[in-house]
């Protein structure tokens, strides 16, 4: 009875089951193929539409760049260069109507040039003159497509030449070949399908231009973007957007629309076709499976009730097997659960969410907390090792693993206190679901043993001292430890020092001092130290400080020796080092100066005193300002210690001045000297006496700028002022003369009373020139007899005619010479500027070509060069 009530029961709900499944499969199915089917449908429109608009904007893009290529064409731009600047150049037009005609092969219908003032200068080919349609193309350069037939590209660009100027225009016209064929092939998608291609109208921004094609052929028609308040699809391609929608067309029909714009140029182009006629084929196939779904029904009713009823009867047994099995395992929980909670271990039940679901005694003793205050408790609130997100992730990777899993981490008791603990654990089912089964143990005093054997080691790692442990029991004393410092100062890696005694460091030196001391702490077993030179692995010697103490064990024998040692090698380079500037700071001939930060003078150098003639004890404590000699003023001190503060350092020269009041020049070196933070806390001045040398340049400077014999001016620096001399003139206005002076009768007088009375002679010509001359005015000897004399800021010639007779006149005077009265006279020739608008040269080569003249015509008397032919002088 208790079958047959399963047996019906168990057929009529899955029965039920199934018919309910069925159908509702089958609508899904129904629905599905319905959207698939549709969206397949508008996808391939929407694709067609893609290619379509990526063919259109190449198609035109290379023929607006086709255009712009002819416009940067050389010998077009060559021709209407020349056009331009001279309108008749039938030539010019000849050359550019040919290369118009060339283009023709390139794909135009038609090419015309235009010059700068717009006016046609060429044409080939043949433009369209009244098209069916004519839409502006948003490029560059300005743009229609025009329709005749098939699409033209109508395009114009300027012309420019190397300088970016505009010199004319070029105007072509292009057919857009594979256009056409491309509208003819989206017209093909249905009865109802229609191609659209528009672009804004010139008239109207709210009319639109279209092309439309379908099956019945094309046709043009200017349309309103919104109809009725409802925007056309075109209208978006023409705001620039891409898309598909279920809309009405300008015919009011209900359609299903790609539209896109055509690139950047202006354009849209949509293409759609009836919503009747895209999805009425899908609806009508899909009718179908219905009537399909319905026998299934029927059939899987009947397959259902022939299979139910050998498994109602497992179904059954299975039942009465399932509560026996349930009543096993729970005496075998009941068996576990004493177990668990009598576990020495802290053992804890976890489910997925972290939360104890069982407990043992043991754990809740170790946390201080009640058996059923720990149950539903978190693992968050006692786990204190984990940030809230490392414990979730904890959590998942424990849920992971296969097996048993070994990790540490730290407990809170309920009493706040934190101790560590090791915890074992293993996912397992229990009742169907996920669980942890984990067991903590607490491990705080194996840690801290842990971490203050790792504190030691890394203390002995990290230490700057070599340590060394040798093994006491042994007679040889073997070394059974070595840090890492030990083997840095020897050079020796820890492998090759292990087993061996320290004496392998002395080398051949087994004699020195400090060993007997060593070795009789050892032989005593006491502490010991000494100073020993030894010798790296490599052979190069160094010195150390070595430390040695005896360990005992806990029974008073002694077990091994601790050496410690010092590589002290540095700080006795240091102590030589020291010496050795001491020595070169006494003996130095430099004067040296410290200063501490403040700048009150610390220490100088015997060649201090030897310099200033200041004693040591008379300026220990002083400011370096007793030296100053008042030369340079506050602007040149703020500056050095500016550089000084900024730089660290400063060098140059200075004036400073002795104990006795004698100013001398000398070349000081000021440094700052810095501690290890950066701050400044001694200077320290270097300087020497350069009086020797600046005299010595003095004298170079001025054998290299005047004459030997008289001391004026020679030709380098007579070059220099009269360049100053010239510019001055520029500025103020002002006229200048430049002259050149000849002695005449020099060379009787060198003839008749020998060289030495010449040499005399040109002396004192130079010091009658220089008493009339004034503070402005220059006066140079080039060589013998030959003198030149600048006369700047003068008013004219009249002025320079009194000057060059002033000086005449004074030559002209006796000269006292050697006993003997002498008489000369000179030439002059004179050149103005600007009135000779010469550089310093010339200006002197045209007063030269003047005293020839001068020379010439008589002698003793001046002569102006004419800088403008025919003028009398």
């Amino acid at each position: 009875m208790f079958l047959k009530q399963d047996d019906y029961r168990i057929s009529f709900v899955g029965f039920l089951i199934l018919m309910v499944l069925t159908v509702a499969t089958g609508i899904s199915v129904y629905v599905v193929m319905q959207h698939q089917a549709r969206s397949i449908l508008s996808k391939s429109l929407e694709a067609s539409l893609k290619s379509n608009v990526a063919l259109f904007e190449s198609q035109i893009a290379q023929g607006v760049s086709d255009t712009r290529m002819i416009a940067t064409r050389p010998f077009i731009t060559d021709n209407l260069t020349q056009i331009n600047a001279t309108p008749g150049n039938i030539n010019g037009k000849i050359n550019l109507r040919r290369i118009a005609n060339s283009f023709l092969s390139y794909g135009f219908e038609g090419v015309s040039f235009y010059n700068a003032s717009g006016a046609e200068v060429a044409r080939a080919g043949r433009f369209l003159q009244h098209p069916k349609l004519r839409i502006p193309v948003n490029a560059k350069h300005k743009a229609f497509l025009l329709w005749d037939g098939l699409f033209i590209l109508h395009a114009s660009t300027d012309i420019l030449d190397q300088q970016g100027r505009r010199i004319g225009i070029v105007v072509t016209e292009a057919s857009l070949q594979p256009l056409p064929q491309a509208l003819d092939d989206v017209t093909l998608i249905g009865k109802t399908g229609e191609f659209a291609l528009c672009g804004p109208s010139e008239d109207d921004p709210l009319d639109m231009d279209c092309l439309l094609g379908r099956i019945s052929g094309k046709k043009f028609l200017r349309l309103r973007r919104v109809v009725e308040d409802t925007a056309l699809p075109m209208n978006y391609a023409l705001e620039g957007k891409t898309g598909l929608i279920v809309a009405k067309d300008y015919r009011r029909e209900k359609v299903v629309a790609a539209y896109a714009p055509v690139g950047k140029l202006g354009l849209g182009m949509v293409m759609k076709i009836d919503q009747k006629e895209l999805y009425d084929p899908v609806t009508e196939q899909l009718k179908f499976i219905a009537v399909l779904l319905a026998g299934m029904v029927i059939l899987g009713g009947l397959l259902l009730h022939w299979m139910v009823m050998p498994l109602v009867r497992q179904l059954v047994d299975s039942r009465r097997k399932l509560l026996a099995s349930q009543q096993a395992l729970q005496k075998e929980n009941e068996k576990n659960l004493t177990l668990l909670r009598n576990a020495s271990d802290g053992i804890h039940i976890l489910d997925t969410g972290g939360n104890i679901i069982e407990v043992s005694d043991s754990f809740c003793d170790m946390l201080g907390y009640r058996r059923d205050e720990m149950i539903g408790m978190n693992v968050s609130q006692w786990d204190a090792g984990f940030s809230d997100t490392g414990l979730a992730a904890s959590l998942k990777q424990q849920f992971a693993q296969h097996e048993r899993f070994l990790f540490e981490t730290r407990h809170r008791r309920k009493d706040g206190s934190v101790f560590d603990v090791e915890v074992s654990g293993f996912p397992l089912l229990l009742e169907g679901r996920p669980v942890l089964f984990n067991s903590s143990r607490n491990i705080t005093e194996r840690k801290q043993a842990e971490s203050l054997i790792r504190m030691q080691s890394n203390a002995l790692d990290s230490s700057t001292n070599g340590v060394a442990i040798a093994d006491a029991s042994d007679p040889g004393l073997p070394l059974i430890y070595v840090n890492p410092a030990f083997e840095e100062i020897t050079g020796y890696p820890a492998q090759e020092l292990l087993g061996r005694n320290c004496r392998i460091l002395q080398g051949a030196d087994r004699n020195q001092p400090g060993l007997a001391e060593i070795r009789s702490a050892i032989k005593e077993g006491r502490a010991g130290k000494a100073t020993l030179r030894n010798f790296r692995k490599d052979g190069t010697p160094f010195w150390n400080r070595l430390h040695i103490s005896p360990i005992f064990d806990k029974k008073g024998d002694l077990t091994h020796f601790l050496g410690i040692i010092n590589d002290i090698t540095e700080r006795k380079h240091a102590d030589d080092y020291l010496r050795l500037i001491s020595s070169v700071f006494h003996y130095a001939d430099e004067g040296i100066l410290i200063t501490d930060r403040e700048a009150s003078i610390l220490e100088v150098n015997p060649a201090f005193s030897r310099i200033t003639g200041y004693g040591r004890e008379e300026v220990l404590g002083k400011n370096p300002r007793i030296l100053h000699s008042d030369r340079q003023d506050q602007a040149f001190y703020g500056a050095m210690w500016g550089e000084i503060l900024e730089k660290g350092h400063w060098s140059g020269e200075i004036w400073n001045k002795r104990k006795n009041g004698e100013i001398y020049p000398e070349r000081l070196t000021l440094s700052a000297v810095k501690n290890e933070e950066g701050e400044t806390i001694r200077y320290i001045a270097l300087f020497s006496d350069i009086s020797n040398l600046k005299n010595q340049q003095q004298q170079l400077e001025r054998m290299a700028h005047h004459d030997a014999l008289t001391g004026l001016p020679n030709r380098a620096l007579l070059g220099d002022r009269l360049d100053m001399a010239l510019a001055q003139t520029k500025r103020s206005g002002e006229k200048l003369a430049a002259c050149f002076m000849d002695l005449d009768g020099f060379k009787p007088v060198n003839d008749t009373f020998g060289h030495e009375a010449g040499d005399l002679l040109l002396i004192e010509v130079a010091k009658r020139m220089l008493a009339i001359s004034r503070a402005t005015d220059t006066v140079a000897r080039l060589g013998g007899d030959e003198f030149v004399l600048i006369f700047p800021d003068i008013s004219g010639e009249a002025e320079c005619r009194q000057m060059l007779t002033r000086i005449m006149e004074t030559i002209g005077q006796p000269f006292e010479i050697s006993g003997h009265e002498i008489r000369i006279s000179a030439s002059i020739g004179v050149a103005i500027y600007p009135d000779d608008d010469a550089d310093g040269e010339n200006l002197l080569r045209h007063a030269d070509q003047a005293m020839y003249i001068a020379k010439q015509t008589g002698r003793n008397r001046f002569y102006f060069f004419d800088a403008i032919p025919g003028r009398s002088n």
